[in-house]
C-alpha cells in the first residue's frame, strides 16, 4: 500500500501499488465520478513517488506527513546588527551587492564559534525570518565555512516574500544560496527564496513544511547552480513543484546568479530571469535543454558513483542514484551463473523471471534504464564453444561465441575479437 496526496485538492488516498515502475489503476480522485469507472487512467511510479491521471490531469506525490517537531530558536532576541565593517561592505560590493540590499535583508556581522575551525571568528550572518520571527541564522566566515543554529528549524531564506508573491501573482525565483538571493534582489526582482542547506536533496523538510503555501504560487523560476549538484536540485524541485509551473533560468557559462551579476550587470540578470524558459511537456527535450548538464560533465567528468559491493562490477560500472545502468549482453550467450543487475539487486541470470526489471542501455536516449523481462528462453543455438575472456584486471567473463561486446560505437562478437587478436599476434 502507498499513501499519496493530490496536489490539486490536498486529499490523501491509499492505493495498492506493488510492482516496480508504473502501476496502472483507476484514479482515486475522479474514477468514481466517471461513467466508465473501470478505465485505468491513473499511473503511479513507486520509484519516482509520483502519479498522474490522464483524465482529470491531477498530479499526485507520495504523502510524507510533516511531523511536528520541537525546534530551538536563536539564543538571542533579534537585534539590528546591520552595522557592517568596512571590509565586509567592500566584500559585498565586490560581489555586486549594495549596502541598500544588505540593509533591506538585515545582513549582519558578528563573532561566532565555527566548528570547522574550533574557534570563534568574525562572520557574516544571514537571518532567516518567518512571519517576522527569527527562526534560524546562517553564519559564514572568510574561508567559506558555514554554520546554522543547531537544532533550529530549516526554512527558506527570505521566506516571507512567498506570501507577497502569491498576493501579487508574481514569479517566485528559487536559488541555491543567500548570495544568489541577494543578487536577484539587487537586480530588481523582489520575490526570491534560497534553499537553506545547498543542493541537499536528501534533507528537504523546509520544502515539506511549506508545501501548502508553495502550492499557491502560480509560477516558479528555478535558478540554481550550473553544476552537477545544482542539476540534481533543479530536477528534484521540478518534480515536487510540477513542470507545468516551472521556468528555468540559464546563466550560460556562469555558475550561478551572483557570478552572472558580477560578470554582467543587474539589468542583464533581470532580463535573464524575465526570459526564463518555460518547460515543455515531460520527457520532451531539445539538445539545448542539456547544455548545462553537458558543460558540467565536460568540466568535472562523471560524478563518483555508488558501490554495490561487487568489485568486478563496481570497477567497471558507475552506479548513480536515480540513474540506470546495465550489465548484460545478447540473448543465448551467457552461462547460467552470469550476474545481472536487476531492480531488486544483482542476481544470477538463471534466477531472473518474467516480469522483473533488468538494467539495459537505451541507445536512442543514450542512458541506462530498467526494462521489463518478457521472456527467459534457454537456447543452445551455438557451436558448443564456450570462451573465457580474461580482462587485464583479472576479471573473467564466460560467454558463447555469438556474444557481442559493446565497444562504445558498435557491437563486436567474441569471434571477431579473437580473430583480431590472432592477427595481431602473427605480426
Amino acid at each position: 500500500m502507498e499513501t499519496i496526496i493530490s496536489l490539486s485538492t490536498r486529499q490523501i488516498y491509499e492505493i495498492e501499488a506493488t510492482k516496480h515502475g508504473e502501476n496502472q489503476m483507476q484514479c482515486p480522485e475522479c474514477s468514481q465520478n466517471r461513467r466508465k469507472k473501470h478505465i485505468k487512467c491513473f499511473s503511479y511510479n513507486i520509484e519516482k513517488e509520483v502519479g498522474y491521471c490522464n483524465h482529470c490531469e491531477t498530479r499526485f506525490v507520495k504523502h510524507n506527513p510533516h511531523e511536528e517537531k520541537q525546534y530551538v530558536k536563536p539564543n538571542l532576541e533579534w537585534q539590528n546588527f546591520t552595522k557592517l565593517s568596512e571590509n565586509a561592505v567592500k566584500y559585498f560590493e565586490s560581489r555586486g551587492i549594495s549596502q541598500k540590499t544588505l540593509l533591506t535583508m538585515n545582513i549582519g556581522e558578528k563573532k561566532e564559534y565555527i566548528p570547522q575551525l574550533e574557534k570563534e571568528v568574525n562572520c557574516i550572518f544571514f537571518p532567516y525570518f518567518r512571519n517576522g520571527e527569527l527562526i534560524n541564522t546562517k553564519f559564514r566566515d572568510a574561508r567559506k565555512n558555514f554554520k546554522l543554529i543547531s537544532g533550529a528549524e530549516l526554512i527558506w531564506f527570505n521566506f516571507d516574500c512567498i506570501q507577497k508573491c502569491i498576493e501579487q501573482k508574481g514569479e517566485l525565483v528559487i536559488v541555491e544560496g543567500e548570495f544568489d538571493a541577494l543578487s536577484v534582489i539587487q537586480s530588481g526582482h523582489e520575490f526570491v527564496v534560497s534553499v537553506p542547506n545547498g543542493a541537499n536533496i536528501g534533507k528537504m523538510e523546509y520544502f515539506d513544511s511549506s508545501f501548502d503555501l508553495l502550492n499557491k504560487v502560480e509560477t516558479f523560476i528555478i535558478a540554481v547552480d550550473n553544476d552537477l549538484k545544482g542539476i540534481e536540485l533543479k530536477n528534484e524541485l521540478i518534480r515536487r513543484l510540477g513542470f507545468e509551473k516551472c521556468k528555468i533560468a540559464n546563466f550560460k557559462e556562469f555558475k550561478d546568479a551572483n557570478e552572472y551579476l558580477v560578470n554582467k550587470d543587474r539589468e542583464s540578470l533581470l532580463n535573464e530571469l524575465k526570459n526564463a524558459k518555460i518547460l515543455k511537456a515531460q520527457d520532451v527535450y531539445e539538445v539545448a535543454d542539456f547544455e548545462n548538464e553537458l558543460d558540467a560533465y565536460f568540466e568535472n567528468g562523471l560524478p563518483q558513483g555508488k558501490t554495490i559491493d561487487i568489485p568486478e562490477l563496481d570497477e567497471k560500472v558507475r552506479w548513480l542514484t536515480g540513474h540506470y545502468a546495465t550489465v548484460t549482453g545478447s540473448p543465448t550467450c551467457f552461462t547460467k551463473d552470469t550476474l545481472i543487475h536487476t531492480s531488486l539487486g544483482v542476481k544470477k541470470i538463471s534466477e531472473i523471471n518474467v516480469g522483473e526489471y533488468v538494467l539495459s542501455y537505451n541507445h536512442d536516449k543514450r542512458f541506462n534504464e530498467y526494462r521489463i523481462v518478457t521472456d527467459t528462453p534457454i537456447s543452445k543455438v551455438h557451436d558448443g564453444k564456450l570462451y573465457k575472456i580474461k580482462m587485464k584486471d583479472g576479471t573473467v567473463i564466460k560467454a558463447t561465441n555469438n556474444h557481442e561486446f559493446f565497444t562504445g560505437t558498435e557491437y563486436v562478437k567474441i569471434e571477431k575479437i579473437l580473430l583480431s587478436l590472432n592477427n595481431n599476434l602473427k605480426k
